[in-house]
């Protein structure tokens, strides 16, 4: 993420892992909340999902779903809030695509990675994960049902979390 970009980090010192969720070919969901400016057509929604090409190749197809629209002037939409799930990193690409789009990004907030969510974390904070969303990440393909997302944690999970051999943490920032 870039610095003028908020949300969900994994800090961790598990290397094989870090190497499974940033790799592009494992293509593990991120998933933002992205306000732009304007209301982005039904068709240039398509174009995101169906993929739009940046620096000669075409995104692989991404999840967008409008979740809010905001009216700032009678009659008109001036912001959108989106739901993106991107299945590659590259360089600034939310934002890229939003500005190829005609539809620059106001905010830019990452709320899960994986299955692992923000929930209600307060920014600047961070929680260890419980031991099952470890597992999850360490495991995905063994999993026959997704994580449910923005899992909250109470003492006794963070607990057995912290017990891990490998140390993971989810951290809100600024």
């Amino acid at each position: 993420m870039d610095t003028a970009s908020t949300g969900a980090l994994l800090l961790t010192n598990d290397g094989e892992m870090t190497a499974y969720l940033t790799h592009p070919r494992h293509a593990i969901p991120k998933t933002y909340q992205v306000w732009v400016e304007g209301s982005p057509s039904q068709i240039a929604l398509q174009q995101w999902r169906q993929g739009v090409s940046l620096d000669g190749r075409l995104t692989l197809p991404a999840e967008i779903k409008v979740l809010e629209r905001r009216r700032l002037v009678v009659g008109q939409f001036e912001q959108t809030c989106l739901e993106v799930v991107l299945r590659e990193g590259r360089n600034r690409q939310i934002r890229r695509v939003a500005d190829q789009l005609g539809y620059p990004v106001l905010r830019l907030h990452r709320v899960a990675i994986g299955s692992v969510g923000l929930g209600r974390l307060p920014s600047g904070k961070y929680r260890y994960l419980q031991a099952s969303e470890i597992e999850y990440l360490q495991h995905p393909v063994e999993q026959t049902e997704p994580m449910p997302k923005y899992l909250g944690v109470g003492k006794c999970e963070a607990a057995k979390a912290a017990k891990a051999a490998k140390a993971v943490k989810a951290m809100s920032y600024d």
